[in-house]
């Protein structure tokens, strides 16, 4: 296609787009279909209209009785699965708390077998010291020399 059948195309299909909106604007009211908020206003003026309407005006599809009702059913509910929650909550923590437990009486008994180990170690090699001190003063002082 060259530049001037592009142009052609253009200003024909412009020149139909023009002619339907022509068409349109010239339609009698009674034949375009009515605009979404004409019929929303229509159905809720009909609606006010109505004087003893069984219907909560906060929720115009459940009546008071109907929504208090499920609202109880919704708290119980809740209140279920709060208590459910918390038991779940207790089971999981009672193994892994005695499993902690079980691991810092292991740690406990394992830490104080190794100071008491050292005590051990340092309290015997003060006492031998000691022991070879009051040997060594013991021969000082003995009149042979020999213990």
């Amino acid at each position: 296609m060259t530049n001037d059948s592009v142009r052609q195309q253009l200003l024909d299909d412009l020149e139909a787009l023009r002619q339907s909106l022509d068409h349109i604007a010239r339609t009698p009211a009674s034949t375009v279909p009515p605009i979404v908020d004409k019929v929303v206003d229509d159905a809720a003026e009909k609606e006010s209209d109505k004087k003893s309407s069984p219907l909560n005006p906060d929720n115009p599809f459940l009546s008071s009785d109907s929504l208090s009702e499920l609202i109880r059913i919704r708290n119980e509910a809740e209140q279920r699965a709060a208590e459910e929650e918390a038991q779940t909550e207790d089971a999981l923590d009672q193994p892994l708390s005695d499993e902690l437990e079980a691991a810092f009486n292991r740690w406990a008994d394992q830490a104080l077998a190794d100071y008491i180990s050292l005590f051990e170690r340092d309290l015997r090699r003060r006492l031998r010291a000691d022991f070879v001190r009051l040997l060594n003063e013991h021969q000082k002082h003995s009149p042979d020399g020999s213990a």
